[in-house]
């Protein structure tokens, strides 16, 4: 059975390893092995994990006490992030994580929720709603193609 809780710190080791996971497996089609690497690299640093959990809203799924999928999303909106490990996807993690986002984001009076997503990613987020804003190129030490979405609540 699949659970949700608030994230900690103690969690951090756990969710990194979900997030390279997911970039390294869920991405491969769409990112050249470059951009996986540098991507992969911005979730390095264990003390940028720690503020963003202690800064948003940051909720994991895990079951069996074993952190499957995480996401979070900042006081003004944004979905910074939302990763499941690839051997969960399509099985109802990723909506039952987005729809904690989402009832969180009502309950603080938000009106949208914009996040920038992956080209793998798109169609899931056009599934729960989400439109495009445009699609960019961002530089993460190398430049890679994301499209900026939002849904309105």
């Amino acid at each position: 059975m699949v659970d949700t809780r608030l994230a900690h710190f103690n969690d951090i080791d756990q969710i990194r390893q979900v997030y390279q996971d997911t970039i390294r497996n869920s991405n491969k089609y769409d990112y050249s092995p470059e951009q996986l690497d540098a991507w992969i690299k911005r979730g390095d640093n264990p003390d940028e994990w720690e503020n963003r959990i202690q800064d948003q809203y940051f909720i994991v799924a895990t079951e069996a006490d074993h952190i499957i999928g995480f996401a979070s999303l900042r006081t003004d909106g944004f979905l910074s992030y939302m990763f499941v490990q690839p051997e969960f996807q399509s099985k109802g993690v990723g909506r039952l994580l987005y729809d904690k986002i989402e009832k969180h984001a009502k309950r603080m009076d938000m009106f949208q929720i914009i996040s920038a997503v992956s080209v793998t990613a798109k169609i899931f987020f056009e599934k729960l709603g989400f439109g495009l804003v445009k699609k960019q190129t961002i530089n993460i030490g190398i430049d890679v193609t994301n499209f900026l979405m939002q849904k309105n609540l």
